[in-house]
């Protein structure tokens, strides 16, 4: 079992402190409360309470699964009377002081396979209303406060539901998929999953195997985050087998509820300002990490893959010397390294000499930057679209962008993926400091449309508020034809097209440094690799990646967008058509003379 350091609760605290993490409530998490009939069972003891319940003797029921039993007290009793026997079991009158506790932390979202009502009654003894939800009920739309009883709940137990989505007998679990009738929830219990900053199981003991499926399908990244604190190992055999499968999905604390809610008290983060979950503003750091070996610039090409500190420094650079770059550039091109400046004819008498170790190795996009900056400048503009084809480079062009208008004084953020209601939370909380303070910002959406929600949400408020301006951006493809893009109208658009002569310029010069033109082209005039790039890759970004990169990951985009093309047979053979008509060197005009004769 992994070491649990004090940095971890220190980490954990902070988390839950600003609300980005989700609890999942098991039976060991409702050990010790107390309800009408009792304590509150675990599933041995309530098979023996609904065994006495049906006036079996022990004997027939003591070895058997709460499933069968319960399956039998349906057939034998009535569904009125077990309802009111289950309430007496499972509706809380007493709650422990650490329940009380973790139900008062503000959690993103509480789910739970308990019947009872615990989480609810701790929540009303610490003054937080939280409302009881099932599978059943609408998705919540403006608060966070709530709990979803997965397996169904005692409050809203009717007799109609003790054969379907009050999950005890074996007949109402014959679905191994618990979400099977509500994909909307399936859908928010994954995103929370994926999208949450940690995952804390409390009480959990892995035996609903529709849970665990979930889990076993999450990635890596899921694993390092996910927490499972279970009851001390004081208390409770030694199970190495047991402990390998919890540890199989995340870290496993044997140390009970009692000792965590300690540890998380202890550390508790004095600041209760802890920023935003959902909103990531761009800074400029003094102590950027600026290194990149050439390989990771090949990987950044191929797969997109960049630090935050290099890109910063690669605009920045070029805010700095992009003039004297330019000036060189005119005739023949430049060279990289120390003869950038060769164009120039007396480099020192410049008024900011450029480093002579400065290596641009970012496409500048310097032209769509300022059609931007233009359009952002302007009063009437409040939404701007940035459109581009797959591979255009949109996501990195959005970046240079927004470290470009840092640089001149404005604030900028980026939505992360999440919920609504959280991401809601935090613009409203925004909008209000800017208005408070007299500011202004600008927020970004990459890939809009898999955040229409919180898009429309926000471009409602900038057509309310003058303190924000949106940029969105997504394909061409999508913004020309999307029902949800014509729900959003931009007041002004960029489009992220093929590379202005500048920008072909210094990309031939990436490929040289990188050493990655082709035999025939390796050694040849810069003109003629130019050529090349203009007439076989049409000056665009994505031909160029697949042709000199051979980048995999541009590759596996396509086909992933062309299969879902090609699931329409009707596109499939109109584009068969176009194949054919282009291999066959048949023209437009060719077409329109057919027709007329």
């Amino acid at each position: 079992m992994a070491k649990i350091k004090d940095q971890d609760y220190e980490m954990w605290a902070r988390e839950i402190a600003r609300g980005s993490a989700v609890v999942f409530f098991g039976a060991g998490f409702s050990a010790g409360a107390t309800g009408f009939d009792g304590e509150l069972p675990l599933g041995n003891q309530l098979r023996d309470k609904l065994g006495e319940f049906c006036g079996l003797e022990r004997k027939y029921y003591e070895t058997k699964d709460l499933k069968d039993v319960a399956e039998y007290c349906l057939k034998k009793q009535d569904h009125q009377k077990i309802v009111e026997k289950l309430k007496d079991i499972f509706r809380v009158k007493q709650s422990k002081d650490e329940q009380k506790v973790v139900v008062g932390w503000p959690w993103k979202s509480i789910y739970t396979t308990n019947y009872d009502d615990l989480v609810c009654y701790a929540g009303k003894q610490v003054n937080k209303n939280i409302d009881i939800l099932t599978l059943e009920s609408m998705l919540p739309s403006k608060s966070r406060n709530f709990c979803l009883h997965i397996n169904g709940c005692v409050d809203r137990l009717e007799p109609e539901h003790l054969d379907n989505s009050f999950k005890l007998s074996r007949s109402s679990y014959v679905n191994s998929d618990v979400f099977a009738n509500s994909s909307e929830w399936k859908d928010k219990f994954m995103h929370d999953l994926q999208y949450s900053a940690l995952v804390v199981f409390m009480g959990y003991s892995l035996a609903d195997m529709p849970i665990e499926r979930i889990l076993l399908a999450k990635t890596e990244s899921m694993r390092k985050k996910t927490i499972f604190v279970v009851a001390d190992s004081k208390n409770s055999d030694d199970d190495p087998i047991g402990d390998n499968k919890f540890e199989g999905y995340g870290k496993l604390l044997k140390i009970g509820m009692e000792s965590f809610v300690n540890k998380i008290q202890e550390c508790w983060p004095q600041d209760t300002n802890l920023g935003f979950n959902y909103l990531e503003q761009i800074i400029i750091s003094n102590s950027l990490d600026v290194n990149i070996r050439d390989n990771d610039l090949k990987l950044f090409f191929e797969q997109g893959k960049f630090k935050d500190g290099w890109l910063q420094n690669e605009v920045l650079q070029y805010l700095k010397n992009g003039h004297q770059i330019r000036k060189s550039f005119l005739g023949k091109g430049f060279t990289l390294g120390d003869k950038i400046t060769e164009g120039i004819k007396d480099k020192y008498s410049l008024k900011n000499p450029i480093q002579s170790d400065y290596v641009p190795k970012l496409i500048p996009r310097k032209e769509e930057i300022d059609e931007a900056k233009r359009e952002l400048a302007r009063d009437s503009v409040g939404i701007l679209g940035v459109f581009g084809e797959l591979g255009s480079g949109k996501t990195i062009f959005l970046r240079q962008l927004a470290v470009t208008l840092v640089e001149s004084g404005k604030s900028v953020y980026f939505v992360r993926h999440g919920d609504f209601i959280s991401q809601k939370e935090e613009i409203d909380t925004l909008l209000k400091q800017l208005k408070d303070g007299n500011e202004k910002a600008i927020i970004f959406i990459d890939s809009y449309l898999n955040q229409l929600k919180i898009s429309q949400y926000i471009a409602k408020k900038v057509k309310e508020v003058r303190c924000v301006k949106l940029i969105l951006a997504t394909r061409a493809v999508d913004g020309h034809g999307d029902e949800g893009c014509k729900s959003i109208s931009e007041d002004s658009s960029v489009e992220i097209g093929q590379l202005s002569d500048l920008d072909l310029g210094i990309f031939v010069q990436i490929i040289s440094y990188l050493g990655l033109w082709s035999r025939d082209l390796s050694g040849k005039s810069f003109k003629r690799q130019k050529g090349y790039l203009q007439r076989n890759c049409n000056a665009q970004m994505l031909l160029i990646l697949l042709d000199i990169f051979n980048s995999e990951h541009i590759y596996n985009k396509l086909v992933r967008s062309l299969n879902n093309v090609l699931n329409d047979k009707k596109i499939k053979k109109i584009l068969f058509v176009i194949c054919f008509l282009h291999v066959a060197n048949i023209t437009s005009k060719d077409i329109a003379l057919f027709s007329y004769y």
